[in-house]
């Protein structure tokens, strides 16, 4: 069953709509779609947003290691908002991921990078919160090649993924698939929350259950 919510088109003539399929082993896709509702062209990128309890950590990804004679080439962006301050202990790099803690610090902290994966999770009090998401091509991205950004301050942590900048003639939509799980930390087998070995689990159990986002008429 699908359920599907629409808001009518704001001030710019954009209609977002939101459909949730339940796919079973807790689990739901999500569909996300903007509408040109104007009389005029509209460029625009989808930006999905989730809003997550407080006291938990976001990991994400990074790019696999290769040894500097292997590769020479740039991996992902990593971008910087004006008080995006990397010293704040909320921040934590490894060899495999990047991490955003939440706590009640009051300052903002936010940034953006391309996911190859395009996985996010939350782990909180025993609890995994993943996000899928396809990554598309950082050419093709907003913020610098962004298809991820999170954002964290004294209230919550936000998951956000990024869509591709797309124009859209009126009448034209442009979908932007998420598949959203939730398991117990006991449920995967490498032990340390966060590592790349989890996170590569993470990716191959959960996947995203969705196609390409599409420019419909």
């Amino acid at each position: 069953m699908v359920v599907r919510f629409t808001s009518p088109a704001n001030a710019a003539g954009i209609e977002k709509s939101l459909d949730l399929r339940g796919i079973g082993d807790r689990s739901v896709t999500f569909t996300h779609r903007l509408t040109n509702r104007s009389d005029a062209p509209l460029e625009l990128f989808p930006w999905a947003l989730s809003a997550m309890a407080p006291g938990g950590v976001c990991y994400v990804p990074l790019p696999e290691f290769r040894a500097h004679t292997e590769d020479l080439l740039p991996a992902t962006p990593l971008v910087a908002w004006r008080y995006t301050d990397f010293s704040d202990p909320r921040w934590r790099f490894t060899p495999g991921s990047l991490s955003l803690s939440q706590t009640e610090s009051p300052s903002p902290q936010k940034a953006g990078l391309w996911v190859e994966q395009g996985l996010a999770a939350y782990v909180l009090e025993g609890w995994v919160f993943l996000k899928r998401f396809e990554p598309h091509r950082p050419e093709d991205c907003p913020d610098f090649g962004c298809n991820f950004e999170m954002f964290t301050n004294g209230e919550m942590l936000e998951i956000e993924s990024v869509g591709p900048i797309r124009s859209l003639q009126s009448g034209e939509s442009l979908d932007h698939f998420e598949t959203w799980y939730v398991r117990q930390t006991s449920e995967f087998h490498a032990l340390r929350s966060g590592s790349r070995e989890w996170l590569n689990e993470a990716a191959a159990t959960c996947p995203l259950r969705a196609v390409e986002p599409r420019v419909s008429g």
